[in-house]
């Protein structure tokens, strides 16, 4: 432990994705653990969870993702810690609002893409002690290529400005809930 507050907070972030992106980094995160570094470089990180991800990642043939594993691990102060870049940040930031929140898988893959919603489903699973669903990747597949049939042309002239995006707003969010079931003409026909 002695002379890791000499290293620079970029250091550390490099060596974690490093460590992190490792096909099975669970052994070295304990080490680090048990050792005490994990909590200097990462207070109130959590590695319980990251031996499970992995397996679910590995059994689902998923790649691994250090985002994903660092998400379900947590801790205080993550981004500057590790000098996340803006855009990692915020990949952090969704992959554990997603990953423990309630929002349905369907609508994570359609709102933020295929990546962020196995991300979710691995985290919820994980956290549930279960393993993941092989099935629900490809709803998740699905899910992410849906394209939403209505058009803001489609709604005008009976809606406009604020009124036309709120109408577009509920009308998606009916298609979302029918799991992109609901064709154009039912949508259109809505109340």
């Amino acid at each position: 432990i002695a002379g890791l507050e000499s290293l620079s907070a970029e250091r550390i972030g490099q060596e974690t994705r490093k460590l992190l992106m490792a096909p099975d980094p669970t052994f070295a995160v304990a080490g680090l653990r048990n050792s005490g570094v994990l909590q200097l470089i990462l207070p109130g990180a959590d590695d319980r969870w990251l031996g499970p991800l992995v397996h679910c990642e590995t059994a689902l043939g998923l790649d691994p993702d250090w985002l994903r594993r660092l998400a379900v691990m947590g801790g205080e102060g993550v981004e500057p810690k590790l000098r996340l870049s803006k855009s990692e940040a915020r990949a952090y930031a969704l992959s554990r609002d997603v990953g423990f929140g309630a929002l349905p898988l369907a609508e994570i893959a359609y709102r933020h893409g295929q990546n962020v919603a196995q991300t979710a489903h691995l985290i919820r699973a994980v956290m549930a002690e279960q393993m993941p669903a092989a099935g629900a990747l490809g709803q998740i597949a699905k899910a992410a290529c849906a394209c939403f049939p209505i058009k803001a042309a489609d709604l005008i002239p009976q809606f406009q400005g604020p009124a036309l995006g709120k109408k577009l707003a509920e009308l998606e969010q009916l298609w979302i809930n029918s799991e992109f079931a609901l064709e154009k003409s039912e949508l259109l026909n809505h109340g």
